[in-house]
């Protein structure tokens, strides 16, 4: 339940996000529209913010209708109408720091299907002591303390009556069975190490499981690519990241005063005689 609101809230940032990406792309489309209808830009440049534009708008077509499924699967969780409003928080809250080792140790203790392999293990070791057990002398004990009493109407004894207690050992000794027992045994070891494989198997997907979540929980919190590296091969090439950056922002800032002259000048409006200050790129 915790994963689909939160998935919600995510959704509900990319619809916003999405919206001004589209707002921008429609701005481009109409600067570049008057570019090319005083001459400074060609019909290239026009079909690519259409298609620009066009690209934004589906991908919030797609933001909404998985925001509908996700509302519709909240409320189905929560017991709901699927039809009924969901409105959820604006950002979420800020992860704590958390231990892998102690998730480790408390994910083997509750996971359902590491303790149904453990106990099935259990089983079968029990199950192969079982047989072997059967291989050796058995040895009964018994007591008891009873009372009878029978009556003949005919006979010599007319009356037998006894009384005191009764006990005794039964000594059974296996000699011969067909190898029944022997092979049932084989068997039994078989899935006794079956058992132990399948316990095995389940705590590594477990392992898998628990490891590909905490890369996912700790990736946003990991260090930034942009951040000033200390090797001179990763300063390098930090270096190459930042100038390509800085030269896509300068021809952005350009290409924007361009467009600014443009209007200023349409408008009968003079170019200040200062020069503008220049971006600063941090």
């Amino acid at each position: 339940m915790l994963a689909t609101y939160y998935q919600l809230v995510q959704l509900n940032k990319a619809i916003a996000v999405q919206r001004e990406s589209a707002r921008i792309s429609r701005e481009r489309l109409t600067i570049a529209e008057a570019a090319k209808n005083i001459g400074t830009a060609s019909g290239l440049q026009v079909v690519q913010a259409q298609l620009d534009l066009s690209t934004d708008s589906a991908s919030a077509l797609d933001l909404r209708a998985q925001q509908a499924a996700t509302t519709t699967r909240l409320n189905a969780l929560i017991g709901r109408d699927p039809a009924t409003p969901t409105v959820v928080d604006a950002d979420m809250p800020v992860a704590g720091t958390l231990d892998l080792a102690q998730i480790q140790g408390a994910a083997r203790q509750a996971n359902s299907a590491v303790q149904r392999a453990r106990q099935q293990q259990i089983a079968a070791d029990l199950g192969v002591k079982e047989l072997r057990g059967a291989l050796f002398p058995q040895v009964d004990v018994f007591a008891n303390y009873g009372y009878t009493k029978s009556t003949s109407a005919v006979g010599i004894l007319q009356s037998n009556q006894a009384l005191g207690p009764d006990y005794g050992a039964r000594v059974s000794i296996p000699l011969f069975r067909g190898f029944q027992a022997r092979s049932a045994m084989e068997v039994a070891k078989l899935q006794r190490e079956q058992a132990a494989l399948t316990t095995e198997q389940v705590e590594l997907d477990l392992e898998e499981g628990v490891l590909n979540a905490w890369t996912t929980y700790t990736s946003p919190h990991s260090a930034s690519p942009w951040k000033k590296p200390t090797s001179p091969a990763a300063a390098r090439k930090w270096t190459s990241r930042w100038i390509a950056s800085v030269s896509v922002r300068s021809r952005a800032w350009n290409y924007a005063m361009c467009n600014k002259a443009w209007w200023l000048l349409k408008d009968g409006c003079s170019w200040p005689a200062t020069k503008p200050n220049s971006p600063s790129y941090s």
